[in-house]
């Protein structure tokens, strides 16, 4: 899915079941039935290697698993 980056935020914290390390992505995305862009946010695992030129503002293509985990990121070249 095409999306917009708004934000990005690092997470570490333990749980009951265990320790949380990874990256939240905000994100929107035009989509019918939504005036405006829907937004939302999607969990990145800490061992999945993000590009470095992730940014707020930025377009990039996300691509998942059929459970929803991220495969794959890339950042939309400007034009």
């Amino acid at each position: 899915m095409r999306v917009c980056v708004r934000g990005i935020r690092a997470l570490d914290f333990a749980t009951d079941s265990g320790q949380v390390k990874g990256t939240q992505i905000f994100y929107s995305r035009p989509i019918d039935g939504v005036v405006g862009e829907e937004t939302s946010k999607i969990f990145i695992r800490s061992d999945f290697p993000l590009p470095p030129e992730l940014a707020p503002g930025k377009l990039v293509d996300i691509f998942c698993d059929t459970k929803g985990h991220v495969e794959h990121i890339q950042v939309v070249a400007s034009k």
